[in-house]
């Protein structure tokens, strides 16, 4: 079975941890972390990520410039924002770009899991 590639960018250690522990309890995600949004400006994703979960307000690279350069170097990629601190008018302009999903700091297991099962379009699997 192939697995579904999740690349979580978040400058919070104890986000990335508690993202980590939510997508480990389902054993199709394979996933990879990073601290902050700096590499996306190299050029497209080292690997083929079915889903990329951002942080909206980050350090060097925010969350929209972000999303500004997966759209236009990596097509087809999905995306699912998360965010503490986001207003309406950030959270219009992340959906005018394109990202289906923003989720709301602090996340709970459930929802975030569903929220990745929806903007991945597949069934929720056996969760540990």
């Amino acid at each position: 079975m192939d697995k579904y590639k999740i690349l979580v960018v978040d400058d919070e250690p104890l986000i990335r941890s508690l993202l980590e522990k939510y997508l480990n309890t389902d054993p199709r995600f394979e996933s990879d972390f990073k601290e902050d949004g700096s590499f996306i400006v190299k050029g497209p994703l080292e690997k083929d990520y079915d889903l990329v979960i951002f942080d909206v307000l980050m350090p060097n690279v925010n969350g929209i410039e972000l999303l500004q350069n997966l759209i236009a170097t990596n097509k087809g990629v999905k995306t699912l924002a998360i965010t503490g601190m986001a207003n309406e008018g950030l959270i219009r302009q992340i959906k005018d770009l394109g990202c289906p999903g923003i989720l709301k700091k602090p996340i709970k297991r459930q929802a975030f899991l569903d929220e990745v099962y929806r903007v991945l379009e597949i069934a929720p699997g056996q969760v540990a």
